[in-house]
């Protein structure tokens, strides 16, 4: 069920961006999943080779934390911890 306010009626438009998406829902009631990891490599400029190397994870690794395959919430904390040394961020703010 899409909310009356939409502002994009294509079913098919990304809506992670739409400020109606909450609660891990889009404004179309579709699940939806934001990688904080992601966004902040995008940030900088960085693709996925550059950051696994800088925090010495593989790339497939990175990718599986990315699209929502392993929760990042539930890593081995080495990793989450290489990941926000290597961003200059604090882990929480991956997690």
């Amino acid at each position: 069920m899409k909310y009356k306010a939409c502002i994009n009626p294509d079913p098919d438009f990304d809506c992670r961006e739409c400020n109606l998406s909450n609660y891990g829902m889009d404004c179309h009631n579709r699940k939806i999943y934001f990688s904080k990891i992601k966004s902040a490599r995008e940030v900088r400029g960085w693709s996925q080779p550059q950051l696994a190397e800088k925090a010495g994870i593989s790339v497939r690794t990175l990718q599986n934390y990315e699209r929502g395959a392993r929760d990042p919430a539930k890593a081995e904390a080495w990793i989450i911890i290489a990941l926000a040394e290597a961003l200059g961020v604090e882990p929480k703010e991956l997690i």
